[in-house]
């Protein structure tokens, strides 16, 4: 057994919650919200009657009530017919006394009637009531007519639990019966209308539990059954006595009738259990809150959310029910709470129950309790015209009905859950508290900030810190300055975290300033993490929110505008981890390489440039340091720009090897070498700045490579890929004089190159003679010269005859005229006497060619001379029939041309076909020609007034032929320099295409 709350159990719920919840005062901006009120109206449809109302029942679509006359009257709401009205006592034809009045709650097409007789009821004294009937009225046949339930006669019905699911117009469906002797029956009624005579309108009677047991005044005042919304065989029972509440919970079988038999056979053998409460008075209530939802399937459903129980002078008694089944399930009411009645609500004489409120009824006003707070919320006085207060009635659309002496309203409760947010809060219950609450409004925040404070104060700090991120309009500073102050990082970190998630792009100066700070904290924890834990198996939890957080689109963001000062934060906490991988992540490699290089490790900086998504996107990073890793590690940079190969370019990578010769090392100058010989050799790189550097650096390290490399480019000067002046200039600085015999040969300077080659050998210097033969200049003057530069060489250095006679034979430029000056006046003739002997025999067969070839240009020209006298006499033939080649017409109609080809024009057709192919000077002297020979004087005048003779005449005409007449225009040059010129002038072209079309 349940025993009632006491008062200090009363009192517990808010004094423990005031142990943890000091509440704030509420803006007095909530407290204009609209008040909770009740709206009531006069049903207008209802006329007013001469004699007083009695009993009132509803259902969602109909209404029905009673007269003291015993007249009933029945009103479809919604069907918007005339009220229907019943004289009891002529249908029945005798005098009687309406005891109760039931009615279906869903449609109203079920109306019970529990009557006595007035003779009875006059004749029983006051101790033993007077034997009930109970009669039965379906609405929904054309003409009502009461129809007395046979089965149940002799019981007095004090209570009827309709059955909400399972009924039609026709039958009520398994229906619960309360009798003012404890007895519950289960009944089913079925209405024939079709029948004219019924003998009993219940299918089945059957009594399925004694509540009273032996105690035979034990009445039923309430009964209410409903199924479970998520088992189809599970229904509960709520039962209500005078002073005992009783709930019933069992399985049942549906194909068997009564169906409800085998909840109540649960409690044959064990006590049912019950809330018992003192009641001096014969009269208590019991209502149920049905509320409507949308279920999965989107239909609207009607389900039991509260069940309150009154009884006078003691209070209310209200609960929840727990409306879905769980295994073990035996009790449905939870939640349980009692509401007092202060003196003036203790004499109720009805009440309903809202959704949040017990309106009780008294004769002269309505009072509103909160079954939340057991406070009033308000009273309201009733209209003394109507006459007294007799009942409240509620439908399970939220319509309320009040029923007076001589009228009934209709209203509702008006803003009844507007100020429940309010209620909530104050009992310290923030989720229903913004369950009850608009989102994003000044209440939402409202509650949220108690909810975070509440958190706070009972050092519910992570809790706390995600409550006050979510409020709007919250002084971010002091906020963040309460968690600062007390040394909670974890829940400040938490609040930035979720503050930082609502910032929109347009709040960027809030949002840097939070990254940044987030970093600074995360940083800080990761730094002691580092110091606490020698080893880090792993990756640990406060890395990967790290990572998480550096995931964030606004943190990117920000970090990418502010990336200097994030990495210096990074820096300062020596994070050379999370350094690398944020640079990475912004392509940011110039930030990672001078990392690397402030912490010694070249080789990774290195390493770093070879990868391909750095040497494509950000080529200029290798450049730039290119200095930095030569000084530090030649020989591994090196290897890496040989490994990239064609990735880079080696013209733009020489700038960055080129150092001055007081820094460059003799191991960076090697590498730098190999580095270049690379380039050359396999990269097949030919620019003059690559070949030039190389000589340089081979002058200084390596001049023994400078004539390797001079013979692999070659003689040719305009084949070779290196600066020849320059590189002249470092090998006379140097002293490498084979190597400048070759530059100035290249140049030109070939007595320049001979004497240096002199200097080393006469081989050489004949080589270099040689060279200056095969030169595309071939001067024979200057090759002559510089042989004699080797024979007076070799006369004067050597004073050796024989030599000087070996070399005359060797070059067939100089003969011993050329060299004899050079010998000494005392040398004998003898040794010179072969020689001369020579030289006289080749003068003489120069002359002897060169009189055969005048003779034989003197029979030249005589050939000539014979050839054009016989030309002058060549004619041809012109037959009648002959025909111009442009025109076709006769050829001697006109003047024309003949050429030796055989083709033939006339003068004019001919000036006509060349036109298009002559400059304009030209057309224009031939216009000229042609006015001066073809005017009708016998003397042609011109402008300056002297006459044309024949001589002159003849003199024009030969002009013109020279013009127009030089070669055949269809076998001459003309044709063959035009051959692609279009068929259509492009002036032409557009009237021909029109043409065709």
């Amino acid at each position: 057994m349940v025993t009632p709350p006491n008062n200090q159990s009363k009192s517990s719920l808010m004094s423990d919650l005031e142990n943890h919840f000091t509440l704030l005062g509420i803006d007095d901006e909530f407290e204009k919200d609209e008040h909770p009120t009740l709206s009531l109206a006069k049903l207008k449809s209802v006329p007013t009657v001469s004699t007083k109302y009695q009993f009132m029942v509803i259902s969602e679509d109909s209404i029905a009530f009673t007269t003291v006359n015993n007249i009933l009257s029945y009103l479809n709401r919604k069907a918007a017919k005339k009220i229907e009205e019943i004289d009891i006592n002529k249908c029945l034809g005798y005098s009687c006394k309406i005891k109760h009045l039931f009615m279906d709650p869903v449609f109203g097409y079920h109306i019970l009637i529990s009557l006595t007789s007035s003779s009875n009821a006059n004749s029983m004294s006051a101790s033993v009531a007077p034997p009930c009937d109970l009669f039965y009225l379906n609405t929904s046949t054309p003409n009502y007519k009461l129809k007395q339930m046979n089965k149940i006669r002799g019981h007095d019905v004090t209570a009827v639990g309709w059955n909400r699911l399972n009924f039609t117009s026709q039958s009520s469906g398994p229906i619960l019966f309360g009798t003012s002797k404890g007895l519950i029956f289960e009944v089913e009624i079925m209405s024939e209308p079709d029948k004219f005579f019924q003998s009993n309108v219940e299918t089945y009677c059957r009594q399925v539990f004694d509540i009273g047991k032996t105690n035979t005044t034990t009445v039923i005042t309430g009964i209410e059954f409903y199924r479970f919304s998520n088992a189809s065989d599970r229904y509960f029972i709520i039962v209500t006595t005078i002073s005992r509440l009783y709930q019933f919970v069992g399985k049942t079988n549906l194909d068997e009738k009564p169906f409800l038999v085998s909840v109540f056979n649960n409690y044959l053998h064990i006590p049912e259990g019950f809330l018992e409460m003192p009641n001096d008075n014969d009269w208590s209530q019991l209502q149920i809150c049905f509320l409507k939802k949308t279920n999965d399937s989107g239909k609207i459903v009607t389900y039991p959310k509260s069940v309150a129980w009154h009884i006078k002078e003691v209070g209310v008694t209200f609960a929840e029910i727990k409306s879905e089944w769980e295994e073990g399930t035996s009790n449905v009411l939870i939640h349980n709470r009692h509401l007092d009645h202060t003196p003036s609500e203790s004499i109720a004489i009805s009440f309903i129950l809202t959704e949040f409120h017990v309106l009780l009824l008294n004769v002269d006003k309505i009072t509103a309790l909160s079954v939340l707070n057991k406070e009033i919320v308000f009273t309201q006085a009733g209209n003394e015209g109507y006459g007294k207060n007799i009942s409240l009635s509620r439908d399970t659309d939220g319509n309320i009905f009040l029923l007076s002496d001589k009228a009934i309203h209709e209203g509702k409760f008006i803003h009844e859950d507007k100020s429940i947010w309010k209620v909530y809060l104050d009992m310290g219950d923030f989720s229903l508290a913004k369950k009850n609450c608009e989102p994003n409004s000044k209440k939402f925040s409202l509650i949220m900030e108690k909810e975070a404070e509440h958190l706070f104060n009972r050092k519910m700090f992570m809790e706390s810190a995600s409550t006050y991120a979510q409020i709007e309009g919250l002084s971010f500073e002091v906020t963040a300055l309460k968690f600062l102050e007390i040394g909670q990082i974890e829940a400040l970190k938490l609040y930035l975290l979720k503050t930082l998630e609502k910032l929109t792009s347009l709040e960027s100066a809030h949002i840097t300033l939070i990254t940044l700070w987030l970093l600074e904290i995360f940083e800080k924890q990761l730094a002691d993490e580092r110091h606490n834990s020698e080893v880090l198996r792993g990756q640990s939890q406060l890395q990967e929110s790290f990572e998480t957080f550096l995931s964030l689109p606004n943190v990117q963001t920000c970090i990418r505008n502010n990336k200097e000062t994030a990495y210096n934060i990074m820096s300062s906490h020596g994070d050379s981890h999370n350094l690398i991988k944020l640079a990475a992540s912004f392509n940011d490699y110039e930030i990672i390489v001078r990392h690397y290089l402030e912490e010694d490790q070249v080789l990774s900086a290195i390493n770093l440039l070879k990868e391909d998504s750095v040497v494509f996107k950000h080529k200029n990073l290798i450049y730039t340091f290119l200095p930095e890793f030569m000084s530090l590690a030649p020989k591994d940079t090196v290897l890496i720009l040989k490994k990239l190969g064609h990735k880079i370019e080696p013209l733009s990578v020489l700038p960055y090897l080129i150092f001055p010769s007081d820094v460059l090392t003799d191991n960076e100058a090697i590498e730098v070498i190999n580095y270049l010989e690379y380039c050359i050799h396999s990269l097949h790189c030919l620019e003059e700045p690559i070949h030039t550097y190389l000589i340089t650096l081979y002058a200084k390290y390596k001049p023994d490579k400078i004539l390797q490399y001079l013979a692999t480019q070659g003689q040719d000067p305009s084949m070779v890929n290196y600066e020849i002046r320059y590189a002249l200039k470092l090998c006379r600085e140097i002293g490498l004089t084979e190597a400048c015999v070759q530059l100035s040969a290249m140049l030109g300077l070939w007595e320049n190159a001979v004497d240096l080659a002199l200097s080393i050998s006469k081989d050489l210097a004949k080589q270099t003679v040689q060279m200056a033969s095969q030169s595309p200049t071939n001067n024979v003057e200057l090759c002559k010269k510089l042989w004699l530069k080797i024979a007076k060489h070799v006369v004067n250095e050597h004073n050796d005859i024989k030599e000087a006679m070996k070399f005359l034979q060797q070059c067939d430029l100089i003969k011993i005229e050329d060299v004899l000056p050079f010998f000494n006046d005392f040398v004998t003739i003898d040794h010179f006497k072969d020689a001369i002997c020579s030289s006289l025999q080749e003068y003489n067969q120069n002359i002897e060619m060169l009189r055969e070839e005048m003779d034989d240009a003197s029979k030249s020209a005589s050939m000539i001379r014979s050839d054009i006298q016989a030309f002058k006499h060549r004619y041809t033939v012109i037959q009648a029939s002959d025909l111009c080649c442009s025109c076709n017409i006769q050829l001697l109609l006109r003047p024309f041309y003949i050429f030796p080809c055989s083709h033939y024009f006339h003068t004019d057709c001919l000036i006509r076909e060349l036109k298009p192919y002559l400059n304009e000077s030209d057309v224009t002297r031939i216009n000229h020609l042609q006015s001066q020979l073809y005017v009708n004087s016998p003397a042609i005048s011109h402008s300056d007034g002297v006459s044309n003779t024949p001589s002159t005449k003849e003199q024009i005409k030969q002009e013109l032929d020279q013009l127009i007449a030089s070669e055949c225009f269809f076998c001459g040059s003309i044709t063959i320099d035009h051959i692609d010129r279009p068929f259509i002038e492009d002036d032409e072209f557009e009237r021909i295409r029109l043409e065709w079309e």
